[in-house]
């Protein structure tokens, strides 16, 4: 895959650059490719072999791009699975990282990342080269849908998500756009920003000068009620978009007007 191989060379050419940013974490290229490397030798160790469907399921945002990346350097399909899913299962993955045991799985199916298992992976030599795809174009990722199924929506390699940088999303990793927005900062170059809430939503916008921001109305009106009630506004913003449903044209003006 092109798009890893693109990205891996940016601990060359900029190894102390931001790659990834959750409110004060920010991890360089050069950590970020450490870290998916050495836990692709974990999952090496383990044995996941590419095509594999490697589920992952407990861990934060910025834990999920690492796993995602590690799964990629084995060129096997990543999965961030949806709450629920091991009660309905929708897609059989051939492994799941977790952070504790799962009861209702096979111990031989799990890979525990837990606390303890992370600070070892020091001891394990990171990839430097990934495993190639069979093709360009195979799957790397499964993302689900959104309603109430669960089911397979889209399947996802290199995605372009074209817009003005610094450029971010409020949507989470599960999320198409907030998947897309992954892949295009990997390509580009550009930091992959992480945040919880609005209030790390609007620190993020102002401190790293975003011009684009990609949200949902509710998040968009949360927004909007943020700057209405505690801050002037945005210097740098000059594009919102939005997704997932109609904005209602009273947010729309109102957001216009910041």
């Amino acid at each position: 895959m092109q798009l890893l191989e693109l990205a891996i060379s940016r601990t060359e050419v900029q190894p102390e650059e931001p790659a990834v940013i959750f409110g004060d974490i920010v991890l360089s290229w050069g950590e970020f490719f450490d870290t998916a490397g050495r836990l692709a030798s974990l999952f090496e160790s383990r044995n996941i072999r590419p095509g594999q469907v490697v589920g992952m399921t407990g861990f934060s945002a910025i834990l999920q791009t690492v796993i995602v990346t590690a799964t990629w350097f084995r060129a096997g399909i990543s999965a961030i699975l949806p709450i629920g899913h091991l009660e309905a299962p929708s897609v059989n993955p051939d492994w799941i990282v977790t952070p504790v045991l799962l009861p209702s799985v096979p111990v031989s199916q799990q890979i525990l990342l837990d606390e303890v298992t992370l600070q070892t992976l020091g001891s394990f030599t990171p990839q430097l080269q990934p495993t190639p795809y069979p093709r360009e174009n195979s799957v790397c990722h499964l993302l689900f849908s959104s309603g109430t199924t669960g089911t397979v929506r889209a399947r996802v390699t290199a995605a372009s998500w074209r817009t003005h940088r610094p450029f971010m999303t409020s949507l989470g990793f599960r999320s198409a756009s907030g998947f897309n927005t992954f892949a295009e900062a990997l390509l580009s170059g550009t930091p992959y920003f992480i945040t919880e809430d609005v209030g790390q939503l609007v620190t993020t916008i102002n401190r790293y000068k975003v011009r684009t921001l990609l949200t949902s109305p509710h998040d968009a009106a949360l927004l909007a009620q943020r700057l209405h009630k505690e801050a002037p506004g945005f210097i740098d913003l000059t594009t919102i978009q939005t997704t997932g449903s109609l904005i209602p044209n009273h947010l729309r003006d109102h957001l216009s007007s910041l």
